[in-house]
């Protein structure tokens, strides 16, 4: 019985400490790319051709 319920805090303190850390966590560049860019498909109806992304 006790290990269960040390098991049970330690996952519930595991999970207040990964909330309190998600702010921190960050997706992707901070700022926009300048400018617009190039890509070539290489799939699809558009295979081969460049394309440009504002």
């Amino acid at each position: 019985m006790h290990v269960s319920a040390r098991s049970a805090l330690a996952l519930v303190l595991g999970f207040a400490w990964l909330g309190a850390t998600a702010d921190e966590l960050k997706s992707g560049p901070e700022k926009r790319m300048a400018g617009a860019f190039q890509v070539k498909a290489f799939s699809g109806a558009n295979t081969g051709k460049s394309l440009c992304y504002v």
